[in-house]
C-alpha cells in the first residue's frame, strides 16, 4: 500500500488536477507552492489512518478557498472516522481579507466587559485594558460586551467595523453544535466578527477575493451546520449600532 503522501505526489502531477487547482486557486497562491503544502501536510500522521481520497478532497477544499494547507496556522485538517475535514481558522480569514487591494492589515478584536471603550461619533473606537488582569478572560457570553474588526489601510487610514454580543449570539446559535463554540469561545467571536465585517461591506468589494470568501462562507455553513431559522435571545448592556469609519487612530488593542 502506497503512502498518503506518495498518492498526494502522484495525484500532484497529473495534467488534469493541476488544471483544476489553477482555476481554484485564481493565481493567489502559486500551483508549485500549494503542491509542496499539500505533499508537507499529507506527512502528518495523525492523518495517516484517513483515505487517500478524503485527503484530495480536503486539499481540493483548501484550493476553493485558496488557503494553503500545513503550518501556516489558516485551516486545520481534522481526521474524523477516517475521513479529513477542513476547518477554517480565523487567521484564513484575515489572510483571505488582508489580500483586498489597499487593505493592509485587518485585526478582530475582542471587548471583555471589564474593559473600557468608547465610540465616538465618526466611529472611532477607543479601547482600554489591563492586559495583565487575571480576571480578563473570554469563557464565554457572559465574559463579553462585543467586538470590532480594526481596518488598517495601506494610505494610513483606519476603519473599524464593531459587532455587538447579541448579534455574535445569534449567529453562533445558527450552529447545528455548539461544541467547537464551547470549546473555542473566543477564536469563534473572532471568525464571526470577520465574516460579519465582510457581509456588511466595511471592506471594499473586490471581485479577486470574493469567489474565495464566499467558497469559505459556503464551507463554513456546510461544517458547522448553519441554520439561519435559529434564534437565541441575548440579555446585557446595550451595545452601539453597527458602525465603521476611514478616520486615522493611534488607539493600541490587543488581538484576539
Amino acid at each position: 500500500m502506497s503512502m498518503p503522501s506518495q498518492t498526494i505526489s502522484r495525484w500532484l502531477s497529473d495534467p488534469s488536477a493541476q488544471e483544476r487547482i489553477g482555476r481554484a486557486l485564481q493565481g493567489v497562491i502559486a500551483g508549485p507552492a500549494f503542491a509542496e503544502q499539500c505533499i508537507i501536510a499529507s506527512r502528518d500522521t495523525n492523518l495517516s489512518k484517513c483515505s487517500p481520497e478524503s485527503l484530495l478532497s480536503a486539499f481540493l477544499t483548501c484550493a476553493q478557498i485558496g488557503l494553503s494547507p500545513g503550518r501556516h496556522g489558516l485551516v486545520a485538517l481534522i481526521p474524523r472516522g477516517g475521513e479529513v475535514q477542513v476547518q477554517i481558522q480565523w487567521q484564513g480569514y484575515k489572510a483571505l481579507m488582508e489580500r483586498i487591494p489597499g487593505v493592509r492589515r485587518v485585526v478582530p478584536v475582542l471587548v471583555h466587559m471589564r474593559d473600557e471603550i468608547e465610540v465616538g461619533a465618526d466611529g472611532a473606537v477607543s479601547h482600554q485594558f489591563d492586559p495583565f488582569d487575571p480576571d480578563r478572560e473570554f469563557n464565554g457570553p457572559e465574559d463579553l460586551r462585543g467586538g470590532y474588526l480594526r481596518i488598517e489601510f495601506v494610505d494610513g487610514e483606519t476603519a473599524f467595523h464593531t459587532v455587538s454580543r447579541s448579534k455574535i449570539e445569534r449567529n453562533r446559535a445558527c450552529a447545528r453544535s455548539q461544541a467547537i463554540w464551547t470549546k473555542w469561545y473566543p477564536e469563534m467571536v473572532a471568525k464571526t466578527i470577520i465574516r460579519d465585517a465582510w457581509n456588511r461591506r466595511a471592506l471594499p468589494y473586490d471581485p479577486s477575493v470574493a469567489p474565495h470568501m464566499v467558497a469559505a462562507e459556503d464551507h463554513d455553513r456546510e461544517f458547522y451546520g448553519e441554520s439561519p431559522s435559529a434564534s437565541v435571545t441575548v440579555s446585557g448592556p446595550s451595545e452601539r449600532a453597527l458602525t465603521w469609519t476611514t478616520a486615522a487612530t493611534e488607539e493600541k488593542t490587543e488581538e484576539a
